[in-house]
């Protein structure tokens, strides 16, 4: 049953900006007047929580991509598996073997891996059945290489890899027994061809062969028809140490890190040797990937260029070419985008300040069990502006300040959240907040936890909120201090959020929004169990991200009230930037300008708790 808009309206909040506050909130249509709605040939990188490696290997086994790599400080073998490419489950050891570098593929419906030992250049072949139980490594007798490549062509396990003792390419292919055993050909030459690492893919029925040059970082391929190869070819222009490669549709697609520095490449092809297309994958760093195709998604894998970090990004279709920029979108538009998250709004910089406070809807979403309601106001902003800090924070002249760029972002999504009792009678009782900032969830408090609007025509059901300047962080301020650190680093910096003087309503104290007042627009939120939109707020379906992402630097700063810093205080914020830079004190939150994801993949956005 649907939830009256007179609660809606009664519970909402009364919200507190900053004096100093330069973006407020606005209505979706705003944000996107004069913009447009483009689309990532490849989906913003995520991290891999809690698995590092230098070299990974991946495969699509099962329905399911299965990746594995070797310890960030040993040998030894590791292996994980993901439905969906992004949710990845804890890494299992694979007992007893260990290795430097490991090759995957997929050969008579079992998955495969074959790898050197960790102390010299023998070669070791093992299987799985469900890629998480492995069984006993065996030695493929008289090879040896450090690193190798495997596909499954023509009914055999065919490995390309290079001299132990040389850049000399080699092959050999091995036949199952009928007892799953593998009975491996003595390995052959291939014959003026040389490199240290090469990526094999199945493309039209040949073996798709590409490597750098043995002495430079030229791209070369080859291809073997099942009787020789070709002879091999420069790809023009194209130069790296280690590419990767797979087939999606009539496309082969390969990847690879710049000659001179770790940014990631993309290029395609659809006869192995001519080469289109080339691109940067924007915002996306390392040195070795590792490749696979899913459900006609191109996966990437890759450790970070500055860690061991796992991170994980894809193209669906295997498609790079960059799309035209749709201008002036419009909510169907976004929903039209749905379920894709590769998508991203290039907001106009005229609508960064938002509309005049009290112009904009509030927008809300509700949730419910049978005897509770959440209620979720959602805040959305065009623009965050950049961090906050004080400098010196345990002196007496102390300082405060904004950094421009660092913490910048273009769109911003923030929440808070009230939970009702239903009595069952068409009345309900509030029984609990939970405040968000940053990301983060904060609470939750009781009603005695919190400070309360006494104006209006229901005074003492108005829960008030602070909001910080520039991020925007919703907290409560009753409980927060001001500033509100959210990061300290002893008596350098403290970085936090300021608010506004909720004590006062002078305009000096910073701008009140109470939506619920006479001509306030409250707009609901919501999909359904298909994940459809259950109104006309169609843009609740979409799943990309409401900015473009991109680095950040610090490119100045100034008091919070725009003045300029005087000579002691600049020093003093470029001696901070300077550490912090150093020593990896800034967080990738605060480096990275990363528009907020959309409704889409939010889970308030759903009917039911």
């Amino acid at each position: 049953m649907p939830i009256p808009i007179d609660v809606v309206e009664k519970w909402a909040p009364s919200i507190k900006f900053h004096p100093n506050e330069k973006a407020f909130p606005c209505s979706i249509e705003y944000m996107l007047q004069n913009g447009s709605l483009n689309q990532h040939t490849f989906r913003p990188a995520q991290t891999i929580y809690g698995q590092k490696t230098s070299t990974p290997a991946l495969a699509c086994f099962q329905n399911q991509l299965v990746m594995a790599y070797t310890d960030e400080f040993s040998s030894q073998l590791w292996c994980t598996q993901s439905q969906d490419g992004w949710n990845w489950t804890q890494a299992q050891k694979i007992p007893g073997q260990h290795t430097s570098v490991p090759a995957l593929t997929v050969f008579a419906g079992q998955l495969f891996m074959v790898y050197s030992d960790a102390n010299s250049s023998q070669l070791w072949v093992t299987n799985s059945m469900d890629g998480i139980h492995w069984n006993s490594a065996q030695q493929i007798p008289g090879q040896g290489t450090s690193i190798p490549a495997i596909v499954e062509f023509q009914n055999t396990l065919f490995m390309v890899y290079t001299d132990s003792n040389s850049s000399q390419l080699w092959m050999s292919q091995a036949t199952q027994n009928p007892d799953g055993s593998l009975n491996w050909s003595s390995a052959k030459h291939i014959d003026g061809q040389f490199t240290s690492i090469p990526a094999i893919t199945v493309f039209q029925n040949k073996v798709l062969m590409v490597y750098s040059d043995a002495n430079s970082s030229q791209l070369w391929v080859s291809q073997y028809d099942g009787t020789s190869w070709s002879k091999a070819q420069t790809i023009p222009g194209q130069h790296t140490s280690v590419p990767a490669s797979g087939v999606v549709g009539s496309w082969a697609v390969m990847v690879y890190s710049d000659a001179n520095n770790s940014q990631f490449w993309a290029t395609h092809s659809q006869d192995g040797y001519n080469w289109q297309d080339t691109i940067q994958i924007s915002g996306q760093f390392g040195s070795i990937p590792a490749v696979a195709v899913l459900n006609g998604t191109y996966w990437m894998v890759y450790s970070d260029a500055k860690s061991a970090q796992l991170w994980v990004t894809s193209t669906v279709n295997g498609d790079i070419v960059p799309h035209v920029p749709l201008v002036n979108p419009t909510q169907a538009d976004l929903r039209n985008t749905a379920p894709d998250p590769g998508w991203f709004l290039d907001v106009n910089k005229s609508q960064f300040s938002g509309q005049t406070v009290g112009d904009a809807p509030m927008y809300f979403a509700v949730q419910r069990n049978p005897d509770q309601v959440k209620i979720t106001y959602v805040f959305l902003y065009a623009w965050q502006g950049g961090v906050t800090l004080r400098g010196r924070p345990l002196d007496e002249d102390y300082f405060d300040a904004m950094i421009y760029d660092t913490g910048t972002h273009v769109g911003d999504i923030e929440r808070f959240s009230i939970y009702l009792i239903d009595n069952g009678d068409g009345t309900y009782t509030f029984d609990r907040a939970v405040f968000e900032a940053h990301g983060d969830a904060y609470g939750p408090y009781t009603r005695s936890e919190l400070m309360w609007d006494t104006t209006g025509p229901s005074p003492n059901t108005h829960p008030v909120v602070s909001v910080g300047l520039n991020g925007h962080g919703v907290w409560n301020p009753k409980t927060s201090s001001n500033p509100q650190v959210v990061q300290a680093e002893g008596a350098w910096v403290s970085i936090g959020d300021y608010f506004g003087d909720v004590n006062s309503s002078s305009s000096d104290s910073g701008a009140w929004w109470r939506p619920w007042m006479p001509g306030g627009n409250f707009l609901q939120l919501g999909l359904d169990a298909t994940g459809l939109p259950i109104n006309n707020q169609l843009w609740a379906a979409y799943c990309g991200r409401m900015g473009p992402s991109g680095p950040t630097t610090m490119r100045g700063a100034t008091y919070l009230d725009g003045s300029e810093l005087n000579f002691n205080d600049r020093n003093q914020v470029d001696f901070i930037w300077t550490i912090a830079s150093t020593f990896g004190y800034i967080s990738s939150e605060l480096r990275n300008a990363d528009g907020p994801v959309g409704p889409g993949l939010r889970d308030w956005v759903h009917s039911s708790l």
